[in-house]
């Protein structure tokens, strides 16, 4: 008997192959209308793709699962998200003014526009296709589990089957396919929520709810220890720079007005702060109530729990989980396949300029091709973390450098758009793409480093320590004109 699960996956399938075929058929005359969906999203469209791309997986999977182990500490999570409604809002509205006039398309444009450096276009490139890569493979291995628990199917197949599909989309239609798809995610993604609310709260409401759940789970340190004022400040911070995520970026890029990218700025974070922060808590603690005591890893304890509840809603609820983390790997897919053909094939290798007469077929057929190339890279790297001992620590690692990778994007914002006093200069820029992941990595995960020190994230020591060293050689060279993007 096949699985409800691949039943219902299989339908959803076929919908992202209809809507992958009529993106193809809108032309594509150039990278822009192939990754930037001609510029022409909408503020609807626009709300739904930055909702679920915020919305991955563990909107629903590892955030539930941390409530239900480390209690309500955990509300850090949907409070750094404020500091993130913030950071997208003010970044959002600048990329898109300054992008629309100066045609900007990658974070590479802009960086090599402002710096006039061609080696500051190189590292954001990097940076930004190490990013997404990260990401997409954080999302697509992380699937793996979701798939074995609800159809056996073993995590090498996963890998192969998640990114064949998100490829032939993602390939026919570019960013116009996943903005389609993200709409019918995000719809999906709101609807399971609200049928968990239905399923769990009524026997967790038999068993008592909240007198059921052990007193640490509404404390701080929580019953693990860990949520401590140092981590709740450094995670806090860390979300500060979020807004200047890639994938972000290039949605502020692709509005087709003002009032789209503002809106999809609060879109970026309303369905990952409601979830987590509102339904989040109410979720997990009715799953704590119902069936205390669950050892697993996080990530797998609200699937487990909802299976004992209803395997048939366990499968509706797999493809919420589906649904979320699609949503946001293919957005990253896109994002890297776009750095390989705009940033580095057209920029550095074939070394054609911007605005240069190639013919639509051939530049279609490029970035096309690229998006393959990447699906093929992607496919590599997550069989690759297959071999890992610690295959989870991995996916965080992933995830978590995925994100972190904007700092040096944020950091040099500040001074381009609103506070020119702060403007860091190109050597400034470069040292800190470059100091940032060298400290923080090790820092953040104990490589050869005492992990976090004074309870303080890892990555708010590279920010701290490049940042204070990026304006340091700023000083004492050449910054940028001050009006040369703050008015725009």
């Amino acid at each position: 008997m096949i699985p409800p699960f691949l039943i219902m996956l299989a339908v959803l399938f076929v919908i992202y192959a209809i809507l992958g075929v009529l993106a193809y058929r809108i032309p594509a005359k150039s990278l822009s209308d192939l990754y930037l969906a001609g510029r022409g999203i909408g503020a609807f469209a626009l709300f739904m793709t930055m909702g679920a791309t915020a919305a991955s997986s563990y909107s629903l999977m590892g955030a539930y699962g941390y409530y239900y182990l480390q209690g309500s500490g955990f509300l850090v999570w949907p409070l750094s998200q404020i500091p993130l409604v913030v950071s997208t809002w003010i970044v959002g509205k600048k990329i898109f003014a300054v992008g629309r006039k100066y045609q900007h398309e990658t974070l590479a444009d802009i960086f090599g526009h402002y710096y006039k450096s061609e080696v500051a276009a190189l590292l954001s490139a990097i940076l930004v296709f190490l990013g997404a890569m990260f990401y997409t493979i954080a999302q697509v291995v992380g699937l793996g589990w979701l798939f074995m628990t609800l159809a056996g199917i073993p995590l090498n197949v996963t890998i192969l089957v998640v990114l064949a599909i998100m490829g032939v989309y993602c390939t026919l239609g570019g960013l116009r396919s996943v903005v389609w798809c993200d709409i019918v995610n995000g719809l999906i993604f709101c609807i399971i929520v609200v049928g968990a609310m239905a399923l769990l709260l009524p026997p967790a409401l038999e068993k008592g709810f909240f007198a059921a759940i052990p007193a640490t789970h509404f404390t701080t340190p929580g019953p693990l220890g860990i949520w401590t004022a140092s981590f709740a400040f450094s995670w806090t911070t860390f979300m500060f720079w979020a807004g200047a995520v890639p994938w972000y970026v290039q949605r502020f890029l692709a509005a087709k007005d003002l009032k789209a990218a503002r809106v999809g700025a609060i879109g970026g974070v309303f369905l990952s702060a409601f979830t987590g922060g509102i339904v989040g808590p109410i979720l997990a603690y009715a799953m704590l109530a119902y069936m205390p005591g669950v050892k697993a890893p996080s990530d797998q304890i609200p699937l487990l729990i909802v299976n004992k509840l209803s395997p048939i809603f366990a499968a509706i609820y797999g493809i919420g989980v589906w649904a979320a983390a699609v949503s946001t790997a293919d957005s990253c897919l896109v994002v890297a396949a776009q750095a390989l053909a705009k940033d580095f094939w057209y920029r550095f290798v074939t070394k054609i300029k911007r605005g240069s007469e190639v013919p639509a077929e051939k530049v279609a057929r490029m970035g096309r091709l690229m998006v393959i190339v990447t699906t093929i890279i992607s496919a590599a790297i997550g069989y690759g973390a297959l071999l890992s001992p610690e295959l989870m620590t991995t996916i965080i690692m992933f995830t978590a450098i995925a994100w972190a990778m904007s700092f040096p994007f944020f950091l040099a914002f500040i001074g381009m758009y609103w506070y020119p006093s702060l403007r860091i200069s190109k050597e400034g820029f470069i040292a800190a793409s470059i100091l940032f992941p060298a400290i923080a990595i090790p820092f953040q995960f104990g490589l050869g480093v005492p992990k976090n020190p004074f309870g303080i994230i890892g990555y708010a020591w590279g920010a701290l320590i490049s940042g204070v060293v990026a304006y340091i050689i700023s000083i004492f060279t050449k910054r940028p004109p001050k009006e040369l993007y703050v008015k725009e």
